[in-house]
């Protein structure tokens, strides 16, 4: 968290609430008074791809906890760089998210009876409690799922490890060696193996962040990660003495010539299962996180040519404009923004109304739009995804579309503008982006390839002026410049109804930095979680095939092919396989909430991977054995 905060909160005005200039006032008033601040990271709409800035609010800051300030510039750990800015210089970035809090118990009330007075929705998470902090940290976010991934393929590294000096553990006891001795040994080289390997990645880590960053930014995580490296550490030798314990050889097991693998069984097995389950956990957030982040990134040159484009937000006191007066000031000022150029208009119907596929007749969603949001996305879309627009006969319709806007577009068209006169276009090759209700405040932008385009030269005079006011306030009437916009309403009727001129790109924009962030994490995270259930399977085939080396010796001898010798085996561990899977499939539905697409298809890949690695961890072990046994070696 930025500087001195021991807090975060979500913080988000209500739609129609407050404006956000007496939102900002009010809470710098709040900060002064109680000697708290507020930090809000947001990217920089100008420089997207590499800054993120830090607005403050309250005095400004002088110490760090965070990111390292060398005067007013931000370096952040992950690369970009940022400015650190006071609420004056705003902009028409919207302020609302992940808020940092730093302050006393006095300031946290006076912020949440401000909130609960004005609307204000505020949704607090505190890290004092360390337990809630690091379980949030390790199930919620791409870094702790690479940190849990990483420990699980630790422990089944150091399970495998174990089960390979099995038989050198028994013949240590059969040569008078005490079983204390035995496991001190073991722990010894594991805490060895382990801790050079901790040592040599700190070091090129911190080297790396000396480098790249400063030696600011290793003295300010160098003690944090010190200590978290060294909780893993003890807690892998801890899991690694448990281990060992619960598979020591025995006299008892010397007598009878059998090496103490049961124990390293039931363990492999529990193992196995956890790993496959923490996969189902992952993998499907990673594969969601990674399309939604690959759809935010072809999204972004859309979004980067609309950034100096804003939307009005009206408050809950409208209502002056529901007079004679008002109303035609607002359809004045829209139609002078008009006139001026500055007007565009994008409003996707079927994400405000419900339609059904008769009534979509195969279009993807029906547009209503003017041809200045038309010529923008002409202008700026990517390269080879130009749209190419065609002229659509009103007649040429399916019955059920026509039905549906002869009965749904009288509300919203002024009288006497019949419905078949509008001009009607689809779109034949390409992507356009359209807005639905809201865009930027909970809903994302729309990229559509077969859209029905309602296309109006001027709303202002197509269009009622219920649905001027209704579009204005959900974002679907935008403008291109702020300052003219701002000239226009200047001392009018509607200008005290008017809370907020913000730009629609910034939260996009924001919301993509912080997927992109995390998709890398997720995918980390699978990469380590595969890598476990190779080598958790790897070793409960090895401790088949040390189990059964006499078997497979005498069946093999006499023609047996080895995938009939491994049968059992393996359709025992694709038991397990599918009941883990399983498992997972309901624990990451009801716990991570991904969209049935993607849960349904890690599970099938899981499945597929699984087997596959079973198949061949069988049969390489089985010949392994088989060759051991002709060797005689040990």
């Amino acid at each position: 968290m930025p500087f001195n905060a021991d807090t975060t909160l979500y913080f988000q005005p209500l739609e129609g609430g407050l404006s956000r200039t007496t939102t900002v006032s009010d809470l710098e008033h709040l900060a002064a008074t109680h000697h708290g601040n507020l930090y809000l990271a947001t990217p920089d709409p100008d420089d997207f791809e590499n800054t993120r800035d830090v607005i403050y609010v309250g005095e400004k800051p002088t110490a760090t906890g965070g990111p390292v300030q060398d005067g007013g510039t931000i370096r952040w750990l992950d690369g970009k760089t940022g400015r650190l800015l006071s609420t004056s210089e705003l902009g028409t970035r919207p302020f609302e998210g992940e808020l940092a809090l730093a302050g006393s118990t006095t300031f946290r009330h006076a912020l949440a009876d401000w909130a609960a007075s004005n609307g204000v929705r505020l949704e607090w998470d505190s890290r004092r409690n360390a337990l809630l902090t690091v379980t949030s940290f390790l199930l919620q976010s791409g870094i702790g799922n690479g940190v849990m991934a990483a420990f699980i393929l630790a422990i089944v590294a150091v399970l495998s490890w174990q089960v390979s000096r099995a038989r050198s553990r028994t013949y240590r006891l059969l040569s008078g060696v005490p079983n204390w001795r035995i496991h001190a040994r073991d722990l010894g080289q594991i805490a060895v193996d382990i801790g050079s390997g901790l040592a040599v990645g700190l070091t090129g880590f911190g080297v790396w962040l000396t480098l790249k960053l400063s030696v600011g930014h290793l003295s300010l995580l160098a003690g944090r990660i010190a200590l978290a490296a060294l909780a893993c550490f003890l807690l892998t030798l801890l899991v690694a003495l448990l281990l060992s314990l619960m598979a020591r050889p025995t006299v008892e097991m010397v007598a009878r010539r059998a090496i103490p693998l049961r124990g390293y069984q039931r363990t492999g097995t529990f193992l196995t299962g956890t790993v496959i389950c923490a996969a189902m956990l992952i993998l499907p957030s990673t594969a969601q996180a990674w399309v939604t982040t690959k759809i935010l990134a072809d999204e972004h040159s859309l979004w980067a040519s609309m950034r100096g484009v804003v939307r009005v937000s009206l408050n809950e006191t409208d209502t002056g404009l529901s007079t004679e007066e008002g109303e035609q000031n607002l359809k004045d000022i829209l139609a002078s923004a008009h006139q001026r150029g500055i007007l565009m208009t994008s409003y996707v119907i079927d994400q405000g109304i419900e339609l059904d596929d008769a009534e979509l007749e195969g279009f993807d969603h029906i547009v209503i739009t003017d041809q200045a949001w038309i010529n923008h996305a002409i202008t700026n879309s990517p390269e080879g995804a130009m749209p190419v627009l065609q002229r659509v006969d009103y007649g040429s319709l399916a019955p059920a579309t026509r039905e549906f806007l002869d009965g749904q577009m009288p509300l919203l068209l002024n009288p006497g503008r019949p419905v078949h006169k509008l001009p009607f276009f689809e779109l034949n090759s390409g992507t356009m982006l359209a807005l639905p209700p809201d865009v930027g405040l909970g809903s994302s932008s729309i990229q559509t390839t077969h859209p029905l385009l309602i296309v109006t030269d001027n709303v202002t005079e197509d269009y009622d002026v219920n649905f001027l006011r209704a579009t204005l306030s959900s974002g679907n009437l935008v403008f291109t410049d702020e300052a003219a916009l701002r000239s226009l309403l200047a001392g009018t009727v509607v200008e005290p109804y008017v809370s907020e001129v913000e730009s629609i790109a910034d939260l996009a924009l924001g919301q993509a930095q912080r997927f992109a962030q995390q998709a890398s994490y997720y995918l980390l995270s699978c990469i380590l979680l595969v890598g476990a259930i190779a080598f958790g399977v790897a070793q409960r085939a090895m401790l088949w095939a040390a189990h059964q080396q006499r078997r497979i010796f005498a069946a093999h001898t006499f023609g047996i092919p080895y995938r009939k010798i491994t049968a059992a085996p393996r359709h025992k561990e694709g038991l397990l396989l599918v009941v883990a899977t399983a498992i997972g499939t309901i624990l990451s539905r009801f716990l991570r909430f991904p969209e049935p697409f993607y849960l349904i298809g890690s599970a099938a890949f899981v499945l597929a991977l699984g087997w596959l690695i079973i198949e061949l961890a069988f049969a390489t072990n089985a010949k392994r054995a088989f060759t051991h046994s002709i060797n005689r070696t040990t």
